[in-house]
């Protein structure tokens, strides 16, 4: 028996489809003309009949980057030019109705600050309107961000916080009097909370939130710096516990930070200012996330990268980790960046071979120049299951050596192949590899057995790889990873403090790589399609 919906449920799931087509997932930001385009599609939706008003515009007025969208219903009250915004006229009884009809939909409130527009004549004149029952403008709120730390703007987030709010986000660095005061009393505001976000709060306002989280018994997702340690065990032993992000702003032995969390945290990030920062204060915890990342500020050396990896297995579950990623803020500013006690071999990645289960792997801040072919080797039998991969690619390494100043990789044309078709799930790949061909003449290029060959592979980054000539690098890899349709490299990187263009050729010849890939990719389809493709058939499936 097929289940069947009511027409009003199907309208409701036509709005919620068009809406999702301006939203943001995890790795890409909407563009603010599909944002534009999915509301301006709901709004015409909303005109067409009656029985769609409502669900088209409970969905258009869901969520509101700012409260500015609830100003402008209100006829003839301000005028705006640029970021100048005047109230013309006071407000009127009739302008109460109109507003609450707008603001019981408001579900998610300051979600995306493309369009943020906190002025402070207009949060007070919207607060001049008597609160709902409940005690905020917004009945219905379940999301806020308030990103303002205006000490006058500040103090109205109380006439926003109904008790339906189950997320609050405070992404504003400054942390004035009003600001604080408010996380002394957040348990009385917000006594429901799932998720928290409290940016770099300061001695003061920590010791509160930690003091909230110690109180909570249903949050889901915590990023508020470094709670205290009765704050950590306190949730260590939430069920509901999906995902925490710490920061740690200063040095410390942190032996009250001990114990094992829950296995349903899967998800768990720490920000520090280098890994051996990090190492300390995990090294009496036990967890075991899904979803792991570490962000330094400051690249460290190979000795110490090794010494952190090998800690891993110890404090994190090998057999749960599927995604691990490290980044390094400031990699392109450090002024020891051409050492070469910061290039990564085999060994400095021994630890993270014991994670088999792993399916993602970013490792692109890493100076990856001591790996070699043989390295390869131990990667495809480690990590038999990996899906993205990215080794060294985010930055121009360098050297200190003035005659040769373009750090060379000592994997080569081997290597990749070893990496590639060992890896047969792998979708994404960024690796730095020596791509010179000596004698491009005599270059004996033969292409890769079927078995060579990944299908698999989409996006190939080449990071700041050597190269120097064009034609048979894009035929190798278009034989190995016939279905690689992105190229990415490096083009620009910081010089000086600066960003700058690379002014070498290798930008240059990766692009025309790219766009030979993209051609060999369409002989080859046309090949296909006529049925003499001109080399061996990797699979039976048409390209798209």
């Amino acid at each position: 028996m097929h289940k069947c919906l009511y027409v009003s449920e199907i309208v409701r799931n036509i709005c919620s489809k068009v809406r999702r087509l301006g939203e943001v997932d995890d790795s890409t930001i909407a563009l603010e003309a599909e944002l534009f385009e999915a509301r301006r599609t709901l709004y015409h939706f909303a005109l067409t009949c009656r029985s769609v008003k409502e669900p088209a515009l409970d969905i258009l007025w869901g969520d509101l980057d700012s409260l500015y969208p609830l100003l402008c219903c209100l006829p003839g009250l301000h005028t705006r030019t640029d970021d100048n915004l005047q109230i013309g006229r006071a407000l009127r009884a009739s302008d109460l109705d109109i507003f609450r009809q707008y603001a019981k939909r408001v579900r998610y409130l300051g979600y995306s600050h493309n369009k943020l527009y906190m002025h402070k004549d207009m949060v007070r004149v919207l607060c001049s309107f008597p609160p709902s029952p409940n005690g905020s403008l917004l009945p219905n709120l379940r999301f806020l961000s308030w990103e303002s730390d205006d000490s006058e703007v500040f103090p109205f987030i109380r006439y926003f916080l109904p008790p339906s709010l189950l997320s609050l986000q405070l992404p504003g660095e400054l942390w004035y009097a009003p600001k604080v005061s408010f996380t002394t009393f957040l348990r009385t505001y917000c006594p429901n909370l799932r998720q928290l976000v409290c940016a770099s709060p300061n001695r003061a306002a920590a010791v509160r939130i930690s003091e909230y989280i110690c109180e909570s018994n249903e949050l889901e997702f915590v990023n508020c710096g470094l709670p205290s340690a009765a704050a950590v065990k306190r949730l260590m032993k939430l069920p509901s516990l999906k995902q925490l992000f710490i920061t740690l702003t200063e040095d410390g032995a942190y032996e009250g930070y001990k114990g094992q969390f829950r296995p349903q945290l899967t998800s768990f990030a720490i920000n520090a200012s280098g890994l051996n920062q990090i190492e300390l204060f995990i090294h009496d915890l036990q967890l075991s996330p899904t979803h792991l990342q570490f962000g330094s500020l400051t690249l460290v050396e190979c000795q110490d990268v090794e010494s952190f990896f090998t800690q891993l297995p110890k404090s994190f579950s090998p057999a749960k980790l599927e995604r691990l990623r490290v980044t390094v803020e400031d990699v392109q500013r450090n002024p020891e960046i051409t050492s070469s006690l910061y290039d990564l071999d085999v060994q400095a990645l021994k630890g993270l071979f014991q994670f088999k289960n792993l399916t993602e792997v970013s490792l692109e801040h890493s100076r990856m120049s001591d790996l070699d072919d043989s390295a390869m080797s131990t990667f495809v039998a480690s990590w038999p299951n990996m899906e993205v991969l990215k080794l060294g690619t985010g930055f121009d390494w360098r050297t200190s050596d003035i005659t040769e100043p373009i750090q060379r990789s000592r994997i080569t044309f081997k290597g990749l192949t070893t990496l590639v078709s060992g890896c047969r799930k792998l979708r994404v790949l960024g690796l730095v590899f020596d791509a010179r061909i000596v004698d491009p003449d005599g270059f004996d290029f033969k292409f890769h057995a079927r078995n060579q060959m990944n299908e698999n592979v989409v996006e190939f980054d080449v990071g700041a790889s050597l190269i120097n000539v064009p034609v048979p690098v894009a035929v190798f890899i278009s034989s190995l990873m016939p279905k690689a349709r992105k190229l990415m490299c490096v083009t620009h990187c910081y010089r000086g403090g600066m960003m700058q263009k690379i002014t070498d050729s290798r930008p240059r010849l990766w692009s025309l790589v790219g766009e030979m890939l993209r051609s060999l990719s369409v002989v080859r389809k046309q090949g296909r399609l006529e049925g003499h493709a001109g080399w061996e058939v990797s699979s039976d499936e048409e390209w798209d």
